[in-house]
């Protein structure tokens, strides 16, 4: 009988464990998450303020960053609020002078609907003008970072 007991508690215990580990950790605003056609990169972790910034790492740890080849110069996070499956972000640019809200919505466990409120600052080089990116967009993460 104590064979038997000790067998059942290691086999809830294993049981258990093996759930815990295969669960995937619920938090749809940390990663990174990439728009292809407009070559899009935004990395993410509202939940704790541990990203640095590629080539800003005298601004110190953040929430978040907007970059890539669409755009002109790296956006950062300067705030957010999440309710439910969906994150508001206020996000500036590199030099301060423009800044921008983002509605970021969970659609899937990896993919994710952006839209802009309030027109739309982010730019990107054309030619040799700046002209507004287009203000929705979905992404798909890539990473859980």
């Amino acid at each position: 009988m104590k064979t038997f007991t000790l067998l059942l508690t290691a086999t809830f215990f294993i049981i258990y464990t093996s759930a815990a580990i295969a669960q995937p950790e619920q938090k749809p605003f940390k990663g990174t998450y990439v728009n292809d056609e407009h070559q899009f990169s935004l990395t993410l972790n509202l939940y704790e303020n541990d990203l640095e910034a590629p080539g800003f790492s005298f601004l110190g740890k953040m929430g978040g960053y907007l970059h890539g080849r669409g755009i002109y110069g790296t956006w950062f996070l300067t705030e957010h609020h999440i309710k439910g499956k969906k994150a508001t972000l206020r996000m500036s640019n590199d030099s301060g002078s423009d800044a921008q809200t983002i509605e970021f919505t969970q659609l899937t466990d990896s993919t994710f609907s952006y839209r802009t409120i309030g027109g739309n600052e982010i730019k990107k080089a054309k030619g040799q003008k700046l002209v507004k990116t287009t203000s929705q967009m979905i992404f798909k993460r890539t990473s859980y970072r």
